[in-house]
């Protein structure tokens, strides 16, 4: 199979979580974490802020974000800085818990699209996650858990709708069903390989196939019918009778 393949650098990610007794602003709190990590606000992703179940009354507010980091030593003095570094945030300070590490890398592979069920068959085959980690040990980078992107899909057909289609994402490997409306049929269904969307359309139904022919009667006078012959012999021994 042709393939143009494109496969970045590791990048390795840092998720970290502080917790404060009040809630906080995104922004600020990402510059407070630039400040204390020594990175730039451009690193720092995924914020997401809640409220701890500890306490129900005067709930705590956990924040949970992660940092980029370009190469291993940078990603292990950002670990033990997030995991340790108490970060304040207009004069209210937060713990900090401990931090873990991962490593991200993005292969890109470009094929035609007659042959995108066997891209699916290769990226899905258990081998191809044992190079990927293999590559990855050989850089130093253990625990590696490979995984393909997955297609959105939460646009839906026009002329139809969603179907079970319903959900925004739609995992590498798997389809679903939109449907249809005034009249029209769906064109198969949709299915998504390594972030590639193949999606269903809405088509015209092709007319209705017309029912076969009748088959022929026989002649009356064929002999190759046994009904007929058997007819004309059961008739032709009663006659004999009679006139005996």
């Amino acid at each position: 199979m042709n393939a143009s393949i494109e496969t970045s650098e590791f990048t390795y990610s840092i998720s970290a979580s502080q917790t404060f007794l009040v809630p906080v602003e995104e922004s600020a709190f990402k510059e407070a974490t630039a400040t204390a990590l020594n990175v730039s606000v451009d690193d720092i992703f995924e914020f997401a802020q809640s409220l701890s179940s500890r306490r129900r009354l005067l709930a705590d507010t956990v924040i949970r974000y992660a940092v980029h980091a370009t190469d291993r030593d940078s990603a292990n003095v950002l670990k033990e800085r997030a995991s340790t570094q108490s970060i304040s945030v207009n004069g209210t300070s937060g713990i900090a818990s401990p931090a873990t590490t991962s490593c991200n890398v993005s292969i890109r592979m470009i094929v035609a699209s007659s042959q995108s069920e066997s891209l699916s068959d290769i990226l899905n085959d258990e081998t191809f996650a044992t190079v990927v980690t293999t590559e990855a040990s050989n850089l130093g980078v253990n625990g590696v858990v490979t995984s393909l992107p997955s297609c959105d899909v939460s646009v839906a057909p026009v002329h139809g709708s969603s179907g079970d289609c319903a959900s925004r994402t739609l995992a590498s490997g798997s389809t679903c069903q939109p449907v249809c409306s005034n009249g029209l049929i769906p064109s198969g269904v949709t299915s998504c390989t390594a972030g590639v969307l193949y999606p269903a359309t809405c088509v015209v139904a092709p007319p209705p196939r017309s029912p076969p022919p009748p088959p022929k009667s026989p002649p009356l006078d064929s002999a190759a019918s046994p009904a007929r012959s058997s007819s004309a012999f059961a008739l032709a021994l009663a006659f004999a009778i009679a006139v005996a």
